[in-house]
């Protein structure tokens, strides 16, 4: 079992789908995980300029993004889903096993 990105685990969810593939080369594991945090950064950065001081959910690429800006400093989480990955597949696994 493990976690990771929708980006890599569900490339059918409907967040993941509408972007395109990175296929260059040089293109690891990595640098595609990178490519995905850079969506989601310019995704939040315009929820963030469009509600300003609103709290903020985003069903993103590496997973599922709350930003709240309530009492002290902002505060940020990703849940990722949970997946078994076995010759070379992943399989999700239903939330709350």
């Amino acid at each position: 079992r493990m976690l990771d990105m929708p980006w890599e685990v569900q490339p059918a969810h409907q967040a993941v789908m509408v972007y395109p593939r990175w296929t260059g080369a040089g293109r690891t594991l990595d640098m595609d995980r990178l490519y995905a945090l850079g969506i989601d950064a310019f995704r939040v950065a315009r929820e963030i300029a469009l509600h300003p001081g609103a709290d903020i959910q985003v069903d993103g690429v590496p997973g599922r993004l709350s930003i709240g800006f309530g009492n002290g400093p902002a505060r940020f989480e990703r849940v990722q889903p949970a997946a078994v990955y076995n010759g070379g597949v992943f399989t999700l696994v239903p939330a709350g096993r």
